[in-house]
């Protein structure tokens, strides 16, 4: 993404290298000799033009750090408005997007639980209220609800709520650059989502009947068949027949797995605690 500022900042407001710095901002432990050589070969821009800065308290985790481009020119000005449409325009990827709206959590981003639900938002300038908006509805979310901070007039906070739309979260993997927020996102799913989770479990291992499923989560007969439908609907799990031999004759038999997207949740909330 810094890479695709650049080419714009160059190609359409034909700004030259001179008037251009490259700020890196780096956790002590992750700094070294080849910092600037990486983001010099990155960036396509000569060594002289960045600088390093070690910081304690910034959120990067990166291994080499988070670029922050600084523009000393006349058109600085005109630059904001024309970027929110070009990026709009050029940018076609899920992941291109994806990764935009992940640097913008790293800085602004949380997960937290506020009155009995799940939310995440981002902090946003009122100016870039609408350009954060316009990202998710590119990347297919609902639309989000936005509200003046009380704290500010220049402030928005930007909010998805509910278990639904953190789990998408999730599976986008959002936060993935801030660790400590990732993990507060998958605790909050995780307590939300604890009585889910057992049944989750007993299916991650291969496929069974929905008997096998009450057997094994000691619940009744009718309580695994809402399950198996609630994780049908939810697409966390598929159902296929097979056949059954019993008593000398073959019977139909309809068994159920995880989805790619359940085992993927699954794998996030039983294993990524102790993972991340």
């Amino acid at each position: 993404m810094v890479k695709r500022f650049l080419d714009y900042l160059r190609e359409y407001w034909k700004i030259n290298d001179s008037e251009i710095y490259v700020d890196i901002k780096i956790k002590p432990e992750n700094h070294s000799k080849y910092v600037k050589r990486y983001w010099s070969d990155k960036l396509v821009i000569d060594e002289d033009r960045i600088k390093v800065r070690k910081v304690y308290n910034k959120p990067t985790n990166a291994k080499y750090g988070n670029a922050e481009i600084n523009v000393y020119s006349t058109a600085i000005a005109l630059i904001h408005d024309n970027f929110v449409n070009y990026a709009l325009e050029m940018i076609s990827s899920k992941e291109d997007f994806l990764s935009l709206i992940r640097g913008i959590e790293a800085g602004d981003g949380y997960a937290i639980e506020h009155n009995g639900r799940i939310e995440i938002g981002i902090s946003s300038n009122i100016r870039d209220t609408d350009f954060i908006c316009k990202i998710f509805e590119k990347l297919g979310y609902p639309k989000p609800e936005v509200e003046r901070y009380h704290t500010s007039e220049n402030a928005d906070k930007i909010t998805y709520k509910g278990s639904s739309n953190a789990i998408k979260f999730l599976l986008d993997n959002h936060f993935e650059e801030h660790k400590e927020r990732r993990r507060s996102l998958i605790n909050l799913i995780r307590k939300f989502m604890r009585r889910d989770i057992k049944y989750l479990e007993a299916l991650n291992d291969e496929e069974k009947t929905k008997r096998e499923l009450a057997k094994i989560t000691n619940v009744s007969y009718r309580a695994a068949n809402l399950i198996i439908r609630k994780y049908l609907k939810l697409g966390f799990v598929k159902a296929k027949q097979i056949k059954v031999y019993k008593n000398n004759r073959f019977y139909n038999s309809l068994v159920f797995e995880l989805t790619e997207k359940g085992k993927n949740l699954t794998k996030c909330l039983i294993g990524g605690i102790k993972n991340e």
